[in-house]
């Protein structure tokens, strides 16, 4: 339709009933347009003194960035992060191209694309050692589009930066990100430069956290760890060496759990689950028991909440578990398979390449397989053993009888 920047700031209730006749989709365009009505308003509405900001119908405390004044904007930086101030008339007036707009703009009282590319591109190099150091905020981004605002009026400051709207903020019900030629060229130009990566990841550089002085280790806590890591056996003094050494794992750094078992590799030992235990009832006085203990109001608990989203393959374990006839084991056993498909796991993601990423459907067949009769049970575990996924497989027969597959497994 060649709607242009002009056209489209004048655009009336029957242009855009004309351009979008269905009235969902036009609902949702109008809902965005008066935001965008209104952020244009505010924009190109800077004040002068702090009189005229008094008159303003929007609390102060309130107001978005853009809506405040260049001088408002420029108080609440205050002058600890050094942002860089300038004259964007003069920045242009000494820079190559930056006359080519100012005289492209008083021909044409607008500027073109490649006008604004130059000029975004200009204003960004200039700030370019600060922003290598520091995030720009909502504020800078304001201050940087109400200097080009003032400099070029006719211009819309949207094109330049959108901040951010909060969901609670946005009449369409989900949150907008901040977007425009700003936003896109300081986000590229980091990217490309490289310079940044070592800076950017934390708000904290690691020389201004105090660093914490561990206390040197205890020659018995020092030969507890050394006897964890070569030796499994007798049971009975690696649970003792395990019960010397709870502070020091308690006060360790390691961030994964993969860096953990690799730091204490007793753990891949069939009796770990022990251990573990036993540093849950330190950490927990008198806590271990209860998931236990409550287990039937934990279990209507989860039905009360997801019990509509109960896959129809599963639902005859709920019929089995309901049976008053079902035993106690039988029905743990339906339950834990049961709650691998009404709360699968999702957004994992792979920290290193030794971690594997398990598919949703591995998953809810990690802790209990089920098979139609017995005669299954030996096929399941050669299909499993070709996959080379090494779990515990439980596999349940019918609502009396259960088969620990990896007990088959160790009498072979």
């Amino acid at each position: 339709n060649e709607i242009d920047e002009l056209s489209f700031n004048a655009l009336t209730d029957e242009d855009i009933k004309e351009l979008i006749p269905v009235l969902g989709p036009r609902k949702k365009f109008i809902l965005k347009y008066n935001v965008y009505v209104k952020l244009e308003q505010g924009t190109k509405s800077i004040s002068s003194s702090p009189e005229e900001d008094e008159l303003t119908t929007i609390p102060q405390y309130n107001k978005p960035t853009c809506f405040l004044g260049l001088h408002d904007i420029e108080r609440s930086l205050g002058l600890g992060n050094n942002f860089p101030d300038f004259n964007l008339r003069n920045l242009l007036e000494t820079s190559p191209n930056g006359k080519a707009i100012l005289n492209y703009y008083t021909e044409h009282k607008i500027l073109d694309d490649s006008s604004r590319t130059i000029l975004v591109d200009t204003i960004v190099r200039h700030i370019y050692l600060y922003i290598v150091q520091h995030r720009l905020k909502q504020e800078q981004y304001g201050v940087i589009t109400n200097k080009i605002i003032q400099l070029f009026p006719e211009e819309v400051g949207a094109t330049y930066y959108s901040p951010y709207v909060p969901k609670r903020s946005n009449g369409g019900g989900k949150c907008v990100l901040a977007k425009g030629r700003l936003v896109d060229k300081v986000r590229n130009i980091l990217f490309r430069s490289g310079d940044t990566v070592s800076h950017r990841k934390r708000k904290i550089n690691e020389t201004d956290v105090e660093p914490q002085n561990t206390p040197p280790l205890d020659s018995e806590t020092q030969s507890s760890i050394t006897f964890l890591k070569f030796f499994d056996e007798p049971w009975d003094e690696v649970v003792s060496h395990w019960k010397n050494t709870v502070d020091y794992r308690r006060n360790s750094k390691v961030l994964g759990v993969s860096d953990f078992m690799s730091e204490w590799p007793i753990l891949r030992n069939n009796k770990s689950t022990s251990l573990i235990n036993l540093d849950f009832e330190y950490c927990y006085k008198n806590s271990s028991l209860l998931l236990l203990n409550n287990w039937n109001k934990f279990w209507d608990t989860i039905i009360a909440t997801k019990g509509k989203h109960i896959p129809t393959n599963i639902v005859s374990f709920i019929n089995i578990i309901e049976d008053t006839n079902t035993s106690t084991d039988i029905k743990i056993l339906c339950q834990l398979k049961v709650l691998c498909h009404i709360i699968p796991p999702k957004g994992r993601m792979r920290t290193k390449k030794e971690d594997w990423k398990f598919s949703i459907n591995e998953c809810e067949e990690s802790i209990v397989l089920t098979v139609p009769c017995a005669g299954d049970v030996e096929k399941e575990i050669t299909g499993q053993r070709e996959k080379a996924y090494l779990r515990k497989y439980h596999c349940f027969i019918n609502s009396h009888i259960h088969y620990s597959a990896l007990e088959m497994w160790r009498k072979k």
